[in-house]
């Protein structure tokens, strides 16, 4: 067995611990762990059983709203807090936004992990789903940011 493959999961968490923390500030969210799991068999069940991976979900393009993404991420995160990290551009078509709040809605399923959101509105719309800002049952926020 190679030596990379004997690591034990705590030193292979921290390995990913520093490599997702740099993952995080380049909003790359879980594309760190995806790398990481293609490592090894190993390092990928690891990286799949460790939440702290995929806890994080940054939609910053279109192709991240989609269900799959985050529908993955929530799984795969399990209970662990969640950071949210969300661009939107309210200058699209109505189709557009529809697919956005549609994905929006499926996040806001799991508000009561919400720990960090922030959302960066761009364009000239001032559309943004309503449910958004029902805090009442968002027991683990932290930090919310809207700009």
């Amino acid at each position: 067995m190679a030596p990379i493959n004997q690591l034990k999961p705590d030193v292979l968490r921290t390995i990913f611990g520093f490599v997702h923390a740099s993952s995080i500030e380049e909003s790359q969210d879980f594309t760190a762990a995806l790398r990481l799991g293609a490592v090894s068999k190993h390092w990928r069940d690891e990286a799949l059983a460790d939440s702290t991976l995929w806890c994080t979900v940054s939609a910053v393009r279109r192709r991240w709203f989609r269900r799959d993404y985050i529908t993955t991420s929530l799984a795969r995160a399990k209970k662990a807090p969640l950071t949210l990290n969300l661009e939107i551009n309210t200058d699209q078509t109505e189709p557009e936004l529809q697919f956005i709040q549609n994905s929006l809605f499926l996040l806001y399923s799991a508000r009561r992990r919400w720990c960090r959101v922030r959302i960066v509105i761009d364009g000239e719309g001032t559309w943004l789903p309503d449910f958004l800002f029902k805090f009442d049952d968002m027991v683990m926020i932290q930090d919310f940011s809207l700009t």
